[in-house]
């Protein structure tokens, strides 16, 4: 997947609490004991709210007010997207003095929403600084990966520490946008989810032919997250059930893919454990919810809490800023559980209520944008783990990936932040030091 799934971590005999649980170590009889202290199945399997934009705004602004108490120098992320657009909004409307943003732009076109977020900064009247991404170096690279403490493979942890490490130059707390899209269904693997529901009906045989097509003929553009690598993703879960259709758009390596990477050995130990296994047990948390519900859930126990929140933690303490997000307030968290899927999603849009409630407020060219998403260029580091890494045994030697027939982008990337990790592993169990 590319992060690793709570409880587990890299190393063997450690276990990390998950999200919402505080634990306890009695001295007196060496007991060990946690407990989850707040549960979001609860409101995800409750009676549906109304779909009122005037209470989410109220609740959304509030949430945003709170976070703007602060002694020291505050300001926000900007991208050319509608979830850091509204937190950027609901702070200049409340906010006493100027708003200040940072924004990352990239050389690469596909990549690059630089001119949306400027665009956006000037229709709120906020202040906005632009910084290019360059190309890291490998040893930079490697900077990050001593920074997350264990592998850790979404490749927008590089955007994201430069622009945490812009923003600290001049402010102590930042504001983000992450979050609204768990909340209110804004990836387009939850329409990968309603197509899929319609393909599955169709045809074994149709399935299947149109897989070996986009296998024989489609070959990988190396755009931002392109069309020929979504719809090869999608084609490659036809014969999935809906749970696990689902967990699919989002695998870096598949099983088969696993059974060509990893050492006899390692799969022999390793057993019959499957990563869906946690996917499933969420599912199971909200049964009986609505599908896009139960999927929303799923990807907040996963996705959100073991990636997206450790991305934005580990860089911005990279760089010794906080950053707040207004999404992830309890009460709106709760709120939207509990909103119909019409307030989510529709035949047209996605974060309906996000958008309605924010009308006028940021660009209407904001608002009818696709969902882009915050991935980074890797082509300059080369393809990183074409090979396998090294791995004490672990991973086959003979393993390679071919960059002329798929897009390996997110493989290679994961591969070579694995190989860094066991190289600095490896010199702090000869050496006892941890460092890039």
């Amino acid at each position: 997947l590319g992060y690793i799934l709570s409880p587990k971590t890299i190393l063997k005999g450690v276990s990390r609490l998950g999200a919402a649980e505080c634990a306890w170590y009695r001295l007196d009889d060496d007991g060990f004991e946690s407990r989850r202290y707040w549960d979001l199945a609860s409101h995800v399997l409750a009676p549906r709210a109304a779909h009122d934009p005037e209470q989410f705004r109220a609740l959304f602004d509030d949430a945003v007010a709170v976070r703007l108490r602060s002694d020291v120098p505050l300001g926000a992320f900007l991208s050319g997207g509608v979830d850091s657009a509204s937190v950027v909004a609901s702070m200049a409307a409340q906010s006493a003095s100027r708003v200040h943003a940072y924004c990352v732009g990239f050389e690469d076109d596909s990549f690059d929403e630089s001119d949306f977020a400027r665009a956006a900064a000037a229709h709120m009247g906020v202040d906005i600084e632009v910084t290019r991404q360059q190309a890291l170096p490998v040893s930079e690279l490697s900077r990050l990966v001593w920074h997350t403490d264990e592998p850790f493979a979404d490749n927008s942890m590089m955007p994201t520490y430069l622009l945490n490490q812009v923003a600290r130059r001049k402010v102590t707390v930042a504001l983000s946008g992450d979050g609204a899209d768990e909340l209110l269904a804004g990836y387009p693997t939850y329409r990968a989810d309603q197509i899929h529901r319609l393909w599955s009906r169709m045809p074994g045989f149709v399935r299947r032919g149109a897989l070996a097509a986009a296998d024989r003929w489609l070959k990988p553009s190396y755009r931002k997250v392109s069309w020929d690598y979504k719809l090869r993703r999608f084609l490659a879960g036809h014969d999935l059930d809906a749970g696990r259709a689902h967990y699919s758009w989002r695998e870096i390596f598949t099983g088969a893919d696993k059974a060509r990477l990893l050492s006899p050995e390692a799969l022999a130990e390793l057993g019959d454990y499957d990563p869906y296994d946690s996917f499933a047990q969420a599912f199971a948390e909200v049964k009986g919810a609505d599908f896009l519900d139960s999927c929303l859930y799923v990807d907040i126990k996963t996705w959100l809490a073991d990636d997206i929140l450790v991305k934005a933690d580990r860089m911005s303490m990279a760089n010794s800023l906080e950053v707040r997000s207004p999404f992830l307030d309890h009460r709106l968290v709760e709120y939207c559980a509990r909103l119909p899927e019409s307030a989510k999603m529709d035949m047209r849009r996605q974060k309906v209520i996000l958008k309605e409630a924010m009308a006028g407020a940021i660009p209407e060219g904001t608002i009818r944008r696709a969902k882009r998403g915050f991935n980074a260029p890797t082509r300059q580091f080369g393809f990183l783990g074409v090979d396998s890494p090294r791995g004490a045994g672990l991973l086959r030697p003979d393993f390679r990936l071919d960059p002329a027939q798929e897009d390996i982008t997110f493989k290679s990337f994961s591969l070579g932040v694995l190989s860094q990790w066991l190289d600095m592993f490896e010199r702090y169990e000869k050496q006892g030091e941890w460092r890039a």
